[in-house]
């Protein structure tokens, strides 16, 4: 190999070096490239923490599950768009939503509740010394609920010792 091959070699190695190198610099900093917009722009991204593992779709594609261990999600390195999110779970009601990712925003759902798709209500009569209250009246996670002209009525059961 002579010499003028072994310069050309080792100027273009430095050259490539440093062309990888500011891509890499962007991509870690956050930047991405918009095809749309053709330009650099700034990515964001959003988490998601539910009562119940989940399964999450973008646009009506599986971007992934949550973790095991706190049942949460996390998505980064979006586009600057519009994107429709949906939550699922066996056994539970879907949550959809529809986000808008700004450049350098992360979006937090701290707290998505998922509800079952068929409770278990208990109806359980309500006896005092007294009077029997009607099987009108529901117990559900420490609230009673009844109906009363026309209306349902709440009441949230506190325990005391």
């Amino acid at each position: 190999m002579t010499k003028k091959t072994r310069r050309i070699l080792f100027y273009s190695s430095i050259a490539l070096f440093l062309i990888l190198s500011i891509f890499i610099a962007f991509y870690a900093l956050g930047y991405g490239y918009d095809f749309r917009r053709g330009r650099i722009v700034k990515t964001g991204g959003f988490q998601i923490t539910a009562n119940t593992n989940i399964s999450v779709y973008i646009n009506d594609r599986l971007a992934g599950n949550s973790s095991f261990l706190n049942n949460s999600f996390s998505k980064s390195r979006l586009l600057p768009d519009s994107y429709s999110v949906k939550v699922n779970s066996i056994g539970y009601k879907s949550w959809q939503k529809s986000i808008k990712i700004n450049e350098g925003e992360f979006i937090d759902f701290p707290s998505i509740i998922l509800v079952e798709e068929d409770p278990e209500i208990e109806q359980t009569p309500i006896k005092t010394d007294l009077i029997t209250i009607p099987t009108s009246i529901y117990l559900y996670e420490n609230k009673i609920y009844w109906l009363s002209s026309n209306q349902i009525i709440s009441y949230e059961l506190t325990t005391g010792i």
